[in-house]
């Protein structure tokens, strides 16, 4: 989900002890697999903490507000895109909590950002008011399938209380249409390239 939860990125020293699961992760085909399935991005709803996905993992949500354009014309919506696939895959295939399936994706994330000749501190002060102003505003928007489990482990009671208020109401196609969702043909520069990558 939130691609930085309500804090900062972590640095990268402090997610190295992930590396060893996110290495095991590498090989696991359950996990592989997960990656490999067709998914679409939709921008059209609030998302807390900038982004999340759907309980199945097929659909990733990014903010209806958030431009994922950097201020030297970097498109990053396939760094944040991989985080939140990753940390669903992880979640399903290891059953963990929030909190380590986001350290996991992070520090792919962050292999993957760097790889791409992008420093990593331009990237996280850039994402991080976002992340902020997400947090803050008011919850109008929230699709009925965006799994909770993120919000749940960080024991975000005023998030879910909004986002279960709101789901309550009309369905998606009654409040707003659906003219901003983007439908890959395939995985983000394979999002399983990022994860086979990472350095041991």
């Amino acid at each position: 989900m939130a691609i930085l939860s309500k804090r900062r990125h972590k640095q990268v020293s402090e997610t190295i002890p992930y590396r060893a699961i996110a290495e095991k992760l590498a090989a696991d085909l359950r996990f592989k697999k997960l990656l490999s399935l067709r998914y679409k991005v939709d921008r059209t709803y609030d998302i807390p903490y900038l982004a999340g996905y759907s309980e199945d993992g097929k659909t990733i949500y990014l903010d209806r507000r958030f431009k994922s354009v950097m201020p030297d014309g970097t498109d990053i919506t396939k760094f944040i895109v991989m985080h939140e696939r990753a940390e669903k895959a992880a979640l399903m295939t290891l059953k963990l909590k929030y909190q380590d399936a986001h350290r996991i994706a992070t520090y792919l994330e962050h292999k993957a950002v760097e790889a791409a000749g992008i420093s990593w501190k331009a990237y996280s002060d850039f994402l991080y008011p976002y992340i902020r102003k997400t947090d803050r505003l008011t919850v109008r928007r929230v699709p009925k399938d965006l799994d909770l489990q993120p919000y749940r482990d960080e024991h975000d009671v005023k998030h879910i209380a909004a986002m279960k208020k709101v789901m309550k109401g009309p369905a998606a196609s009654e409040v707003h249409e659906n003219k901003n969702i983007i439908e890959p043909i395939e995985p983000i520069g394979s999002t399983d390239k990022y994860v086979t990558a990472v350095e041991p």
